[in-house]
């Protein structure tokens, strides 16, 4: 099995996110509103991939679904693109997955669309006699959809499951594949609960045959929609004439229970004449109308009626929007970008933002470049910097170094530093520290921006030496202050030896701020910091209730990386250098409530506490 190690040692040609491991990220990943989730910056990958980029990725893709430190999201993602990008390489992980209840249903779907991989139909056959009932209906449901013809006899077998759901989804499956060995089977089936199947099913295999008068009843009569829509499509493949009129009655009858599907069907048919007059009609159709025409279009990649789905939009209520939105996010080429993006501005929101992403047009890249670059009108550049940022997130850092400094609009300024926090670079850092070193009157939006940035990068040794270094060696006290505010957010050891030379010398105006810093320093390696002040007779109640608190920190929390020893080491530190009884007992606190395996580190541990005239019997009942 592989793990996330080998997710990082699998070459990759690309890097298209700067400053961090998307693959990283995206194995760590969990649904939640992060305006930017790493699956955005794979699928720019995957969509500016070349041929010979898409076996790294591929080999990717394939280690997240085999790892068992991933999470369930990214596995689930990577399922699904696999869908686009998986080989032969592939199959052996997804078979292993269809037993899972959590990713059989993923894995099958690839496996389904994989047409043209005889291993992929093996494995989906294979792991139907060994899967549970509630996902054998799926397997059974893709080697339909694959029209998996040697998947009928192992299909068969299971219409004499004692389960109705199962023996009837079996039917469903063999009356898709159709053709005489699943009509054979169907025609033997004993039990009675899927006889009341068995009539249409058995009407299906004559789609291949049938004449015009069958398909027709097929159409009205059928007791499923895939019969129906199944059978408008064999009727149009037989007489479209015909075919035509059947439509026009069925669209007259407005409460018809068939409708939809035989839209749906006539959407399949192939028929640009059919086609066309439902679309011509679309806008004066009934709202579930339209939205079957629409998922047809998106479906089928109908690119054809981009306009038609676009003249929709501007009239489309809070029902339909969404549908026409998303279909132009499919289907949609440069035509359509600016009705969207008008949309966008009048309606901003996540699916209309998704599909400006989506178009697959690089015209759109350049002129959100251009908007977001010129001067002019705040409000539309600051609409186009959304957009821009999500379909560009490599190419827009230099320009919103630009944007966030002085001169420019404020809005602007600020919605620059903001989205930098997520796309920014070590660069970017240093852009935004200038902006503090000027003391700008938007220095608290920088300070913020460029901590987030630090700590989402990564480089904390580089964002020092090249951001905050330069800037510090010529600054003033309050520039000095404002850095330090933000210092734990590039956490290094010379970051660390600058703020302790700060707090050694008693008399420097900026101990205190250093001393803040280092109260909310993320390592444990300042905890020698805060002993050596307790140790110190000369430290006021001030600083000394900072060191109880710092320490206590240190001692509680999870996210300050140390082993159990050494925090214990350090209580015991602290307890013999306490300058009072009450400060014993706050630090003796935090262990108030030892599991079993803490006690027992804390008898040795603890064990010079015994004899402490102030809490040795404290101690003594903690160990007991």
């Amino acid at each position: 099995m592989r793990s996330l190690l080998t997710i990082l040692m699998v070459p990759v040609v690309l890097a298209q996110v700067a400053g961090a491991d998307v693959w990283e990220d995206l194995a760590q990943y969990k649904m939640g509103d992060d305006p930017n989730p790493p699956p955005v910056a794979v699928n720019a990958l995957i969509v500016k991939a070349t041929a010979e980029d898409l076996g790294p990725i591929e080999d990717r893709l394939i280690a997240i679904v085999e790892s068992t430190t991933a999470t369930q999201e990214a596995k689930w993602f990577s399922c699904r693109m696999l869908q686009r990008v998986g080989t032969e390489k592939c199959v052996p992980v997804l078979a292993s997955q269809l037993g899972d209840e959590t990713m059989s249903h993923y894995a099958r779907l690839t496996l389904e669309r994989m047409t043209d991989s005889k291993a992929a139909g093996k494995a989906l056959i294979k792991a139907l006699g060994k899967v549970p009932d509630t996902l054998k209906i799926g397997i059974m449901g893709s080697l339909a959809a694959r029209g998996d013809e040697k998947g009928v006899k192992p299909i068969a077998r299971q219409l004499r499951s004692d389960n109705p759901a199962v023996s009837r989804a079996a039917m469903a499956a063999l009356s898709t594949i159709g053709g005489k060995h699943a009509t054979k089977a169907i025609a033997k089936a004993e039990r009675e609960d899927v006889g009341a199947w068995a009539k249409d099913a058995g009407m299906l295999e004559h789609f291949a045959h049938a004449d015009a008068d069958v398909a027709s009843e097929l159409v009205m009569n059928g007791e499923n929609p895939g019969i129906r829509s199944g059978a408008f499509v064999r009727l149009v493949a037989l007489d479209e004439a015909r075919a035509e009129r059947v439509l026009a009655d069925v669209l007259a009858e407005q409460g018809s229970d068939i409708r939809l599907s035989v839209i749906r069907g006539a959407m399949e048919s192939g028929s640009e004449t059919i086609r066309r007059g439902l679309v011509a009609a679309l806008a004066k159709r009934p709202l579930e109308d339209q939205k079957v025409v629409l998922g047809a279009i998106a479906d089928l990649h109908l690119v054809q009626y981009e306009n038609d789905v676009l003249a929709l939009l501007s009239n489309a209520d809070d029902g339909l929007r969404d549908t026409v939105i998303r279909t132009l996010a499919v289907v949609g080429g440069e035509a359509c970008f600016d009705g969207l993006y008008r949309e966008y501005q009048r309606a901003p929101g996540k699916v209309v933002t998704d599909a400006l992403i989506q178009l697959p047009v690089p015209a759109v890249d350049a002129k959100l470049m251009a908007t977001v670059g010129e001067e002019g009108d705040v409000e539309k550049r600051l609409a186009a910097l959304g957009p821009f940022v999500l379909r560009h997130p490599e190419g827009c850092v230099e320009l919103l170094n630009t944007l966030v400094m002085p001169g420019q609009p404020e809005a602007l300024r600020k919605a620059a530093m903001k989205s930098l926090q997520s796309v920014g670079n070590v660069a970017s850092c240093k852009a935004l520290v200038g902006v503090i070193a000027k003391q700008d009157a938007l220095k608290k939006d920088a300070q913020s921006s460029v901590k987030r940035l630090s700590l989402a990068l990564n480089q904390s040794d580089a964002i020092w030496r090249e951001a905050f270094v330069p800037v510090l060696e010529s600054a003033d006290a309050a520039t000095s202050e404002d850095l330090m505010a933000i210092m734990d957010g590039v956490a290094t050891g010379e970051s660390l030896t600058y703020l302790k030379k700060r707090v050694e010398e008693r008399e420097d105006p900026l101990r205190k701020p250093a001393l803040r810093a280092l109260q909310r320093w993320p390592h444990f390696d300042a905890a020698d910091v805060w002993v050596n002040i307790v140790a110190d007779t000369n430290s006021v109640p001030e600083t000394l209730d900072l060191a109880e608190r710092s320490l206590k920190r240190i001692l509680t929390r999870n996210e300050i990386k140390a082993d159990a020893d050494r925090k214990l080491q350090l209580a015991v530190t602290a307890i013999e250098q306490a300058p009072s009884l009450e400060f014993k007992q706050s630090i003796l606190a935090c262990y108030a409530k030892p599991n079993a395996d803490m006690k027992g580190r804390m008898k040795k541990a603890f064990a010079p506490l015994v004899d402490d005239e102030d809490i040795g019997s404290q101690v003594q009942e903690l160990l007991n």
